[in-house]
């Protein structure tokens, strides 16, 4: 019996996610940033839902007072820079993945996914 190629599979998605890195950065993956037009912003808002216990993402062209600077337009995602945010919400920073829903101007994650 012949050789079989292996061709390794690299765990990207084509579903619009954020993810959460140990660095305390939210990603957007290449997806997300071509559905919600993510690189026409520069800055984002963040919001946090207690009760719910979501993370709400409000894009905007606009600085303003919380306006954090979004980082890294390149080819793979965007992402931005959130440690502070992170730990207020308790969230922790470990390496998670999250499927984004629009609700009216926010991008909006749960924690349970």
């Amino acid at each position: 019996m012949g050789f079989e190629r292996f061709e390794r599979k690299t765990g990207k998605t084509m579903s619009p996610v954020i993810s959460l890195w140990k660095c305390g950065q939210i990603g957007f993956n290449k997806a997300a940033v071509q559905k919600f037009r993510i690189d026409e912003y520069p800055y984002a808002v963040l919001y946090y839902d207690r009760e719910g216990d979501r993370i709400g993402i409000e894009l905007t062209k606009d600085i303003r007072e919380g306006a954090i600077r979004i980082l890294g337009k390149g080819q793979t995602g965007i992402r931005v820079s959130a440690k502070s945010f992170l730990s207020y919400c308790n969230w922790g920073v470990k390496r998670q993945r999250f499927k984004i829903r629009k609700e009216g101007i926010l991008l909006v994650i749960n924690k349970e996914g």
